[in-house]
């Protein structure tokens, strides 16, 4: 009681609890819930403003209709503006005519490499494009219901019950929540002022631009239109990816509150009746389904993304050793942005894989509850049911319906990109003589 009216009275002089604190006191856990809360609405902004889903965390019909009124429409523009994009560079990829590189703006004009340098941005609008367009299919499928989890976080706030987390465990989602959402709001922002900026010094690194005229007027006309596509094309793809990563702790720390529930138990030395392990066994049951619900809405989505990213990742990055005798500026663009698309379905890969081990861990507590249980089992008994579910090897975030991520797939992840880049390196190593 001391060191807790100790605690108020520091927090009276100023101070504030660290975030990665498992407790904090009720003030600051209000003041992270509300930065969270509005973080969530700002997300929600920019899924509607970037009109990556038709409407947004309401997903179901009736809530589809006071979101569609300008849809279409700004949906319809984005499209013709991509679809622009890559008749442009298609065009300039194929007619090497210097009136037409200055009609249509190219930012690469007399570069060498540029050749190389349209191949790329041509994979890179389509590979968008397709993308965006696969979200909004799926979405009209209601292959996107777990977006409305955030709008139950708006209204309900972090309620540990309808959670389905302890105490330590919702503190931390909460502190992962926040950290994620504030990257991928300021990233967002950023690339409001980036890309423009981007575009302009691209064509200022090459010397055409400072001894023609007329391919200036002419940029003057494309850039906006550069911009306006690349921004809805690439934070489209950040919003969706962003909620995603942020659903995937949500079931993460489900999973460890049942973790640690379960050492609970078995830390107590008294035997375990048949309510509770009915209680544990619910709670599992219904982690699994829903994440078996996740599952079925996204995994040929991330199938898309762990094959056709990753291997757009591989050719940027290998780009930059071919640009740089073109470009410096260019390299340092394309190989990092190709390193930035592997790390981050790498990372990804690497902490969902570990979904799987903690099943495993949670199968391994439940054994050893029932050698202390009071009932008799047997093998009509319902536990067996969701151990055997548990021990399943279809449990985990799938990649389409052939490979289900585990710390395994992580490692071949890197050996396939590895081997990706030295198969590129061996079959244009022409371009590099």
């Amino acid at each position: 009681m001391e060191s807790e009216l100790s605690e108020h009275e520091e927090h009276g002089k100023g101070e504030k609890c660290s975030v990665f604190s498992e407790k904090i006191c009720d003030s600051c856990k209000h003041e992270m819930e509300n930065t969270i809360i509005e973080n969530i609405e700002t997300l929600e902004k920019f899924l509607l403003f970037l009109f990556a889903v038709r409407s947004g965390y309401s997903q179901v019909n009736h809530g589809r209709s006071n979101k569609l009124k300008y849809f279409e429409l700004h949906n319809k523009i984005i499209r013709i503006f991509l679809i622009l994009q890559a008749i442009r560079f298609i065009l300039l990829l194929i007619f090497d005519s210097d009136f037409l590189s200055i009609i249509l703006a190219d930012p690469f004009i007399h570069l060498s490499r540029r050749k190389v340098i349209f191949i790329l941005v041509i994979y890179a609008i389509v590979a968008l494009g397709l993308f965006r367009e696969y979200v909004l299919y799926l979405e009209g499928r209601n292959c996107f219901s777990f977006l409305s989890t955030f709008s139950q976080v708006r209204k309900l706030g972090f309620d540990k019950r309808s959670f389905k987390m302890t105490n330590a465990k919702l503190q931390r989602f909460r502190v992962i929540f926040l950290m994620i959402s504030n990257f991928f709001i300021g990233l967002m922002y950023l690339c409001y002022f980036f890309v423009p900026i981007l575009l302009i010094l691209v064509r200022f690194n090459n010397k055409i631009y400072s001894e023609i005229l007329s391919i200036n007027i002419a940029s003057l006309l494309w850039v906006p239109l550069e911009t306006h596509s690349i921004y809805f094309a690439v934070c489209g793809v950040f919003i969706i990816a962003t909620h995603i990563i942020l659903i995937l702790p949500y079931y993460y720390f489900q999973m460890m509150s049942l973790v640690e529930l379960l050492e609970q138990f078995i830390l107590k030395k008294e035997s375990v009746s048949l309510d509770i392990f009915r209680g544990l066994s619910s709670n599992t049951i219904r982690f699994l389904n829903g994440f078996d619900d996740l599952n079925r809405e996204l995994k040929y989505l991330i199938s898309y993304v762990f094959v056709i990213f990753s291997f757009m990742g591989d050719t940027f990055l290998f780009s930059g050793v071919i640009l740089t005798q073109a470009s410096t500026m260019l390299a340092i663009i394309f190989a990092a942005f190709g390193m930035v698309v592997l790390s981050v379905i790498g990372i990804e890969t690497f902490i969902v894989g570990g979904f799987v081990s903690q099943l495993l861990v949670i199968n391994q507590l439940y054994l050893k509850l029932m050698r202390r249980s009071k009932f008799i089992t047997t093998k009509n008994l319902k536990l067996f049911e969701v151990l055997s579910r548990i021990t399943s090897p279809f449990n985990g975030l799938k990649i389409g319906d052939i490979i289900t991520v585990n710390r395994m797939v992580f490692v071949q992840y890197l050996v396939e990109n590895a081997s990706v880049i030295m198969l590129l390196s061996v079959n244009t190593r022409s371009l590099l003589e």
